[in-house]
């Protein structure tokens, strides 16, 4: 398995999706379907039952195409609280509503329609219940037919 530490975190592997290739700075790594893997990764962000953290307020937020600042007006929000999260802080939790409003957020934004939030928790609460395969890490697989998958 390949840990995929570029993508700002420490617990993201890829089973499969890569290739190991000679460059003139040594051996690299292509990941095949880059946008739809970081996708996946932001799917299962928006699911888990744990609370955000800032580290991953800021992949969603960079996938989003957003700045502090934007985010900061549509979540009415001052863009120095979510700098406090993505560099000071990047390990703390988002509790409460911050962190439902943040999830909303990032749903409207790839599924563009909304959710309530009533749904939103149902489905948190779905993504609960699984036993994770591979505790503490968010393991990723390219199924045969070309989609990201996360492996619980």
């Amino acid at each position: 398995m390949y840990p995929y530490i570029s993508s700002g975190f420490a617990n993201v592997w890829l089973k499969n999706g890569y290739d190991k290739i000679e460059t003139p700075y040594g051996i690299g790594i292509a990941i095949h379907k880059l946008d739809e893997l970081h996708f996946a990764i932001l799917e299962t962000l928006l699911y888990r039952p744990n609370d955000l953290l800032g580290s991953e307020l800021r992949f969603l937020r960079k996938l989003m195409g957003m700045d502090e600042v934007q985010l900061g007006e549509i979540l009415n929000s001052v863009p120095g609280r979510f700098l406090y999260f993505e560099k000071s802080q990047p390990n703390r939790e988002i509790h409460g509503s911050l962190d439902r409003l943040l999830r909303l957020a990032v749903y409207e934004f790839i599924n563009k329609k909304t959710i309530s939030l009533h749904e939103l928790n149902k489905k948190i609460k779905a993504g609960a219940n699984r036993e994770p395969q591979y505790p503490g890490k968010m393991v990723y697989t390219l199924t045969d037919d070309q989609r990201w998958q996360h492996l619980f």
